[in-house]
């Protein structure tokens, strides 16, 4: 889920609003709401956050020692909501799953992988 090797890793707004889009849209079916649950299940990391993955996404030209900042991020929007701790840096001080959490009223179980 939050890992940068999938296409919507390191991205969590999008990752948010697609998640929303589609328990939206499954709570919409009639008889779907006593059937269907939603589970959020984020990849869980013994360490080195932010992940490796697809090259250094979401980040441009950025080296495995070069600091994650606003300044080299791809979506500053993304950037603000992946740096929880507002330090104006992606690192390990900052929460790995937080920023992917859809809120409560969207989501049934909760696991890890």
């Amino acid at each position: 889920m939050n890992g940068n090797w999938n296409p919507w890793g390191q991205k969590p707004r999008h990752y948010v609003a697609f998640w929303k889009s589609v328990y939206n849209a499954v709570q919409a079916v009639p008889g779907a709401a006593g059937k269907v649950s939603f589970v959020w299940a984020p990849n869980i990391s013994g360490g080195g956050y932010p992940w490796g993955g697809l090259g250094t996404a979401p980040f441009v030209n950025n080296g495995t020692d070069t600091p994650k900042t606003a300044a080299n991020a791809l979506n500053a929007d993304e950037f603000t909501a992946l740096d929880t701790n507002g330090d104006q840096i992606l690192d390990a001080a900052d929460d790995p799953y937080l920023p992917y959490w859809p809120g409560p009223q969207y989501v049934h179980w909760i696991g890890a992988s």
